[in-house]
């Protein structure tokens, strides 16, 4: 097994893992990040162009970009953060309501507290 290193002070191990995976077909076995770099492990038969490529690819890799997994993460811990600052439910838009209904605000507005408390928000 080839290890070839390569200096990197950052990177998205998940994405340029998928990339180097896809370029390197069978020959490329994985990577593994270490401090400062990233190793890559290839097939002793890897072809020495295909090798460069693998390397150029690692060098130049966008740390910044994400898999489509990771962006429906962004987007969903996004989306929670928007829904965060909503205002709780009021239990005074209920006092005319029926017992059933104000029972039900008021465990309503309790859960969410308990939700906020939870996640340390205000």
């Amino acid at each position: 097994m080839l290890e070839l290193w390569i200096e990197r002070p950052d990177m998205n191990v998940e994405l340029l893992d998928a990339q180097l995976r896809a370029i390197g077909a069978g020959n490329f076995y994985g990577l593994s990040a270490q401090r400062g770099g990233v190793v890559l492990y290839m097939n002793d038969s890897t072809p020495l162009d295909l090798q460069k490529t693998l390397a150029r690819v690692a060098r130049q890799h966008d740390a910044a970009q994400m898999t489509p997994k990771q962006e429906a993460q962004a987007a969903r811990q996004s989306r929670l953060e928007q829904e965060r600052t909503y205002l709780p439910l009021d239990e005074k838009h209920y006092e005319d309501s029926p017992a059933l209904i104000k029972t039900m605000a008021a465990k309503i507005a309790w859960l969410e507290q308990e939700v906020r408390d939870l996640r340390g928000v205000e």
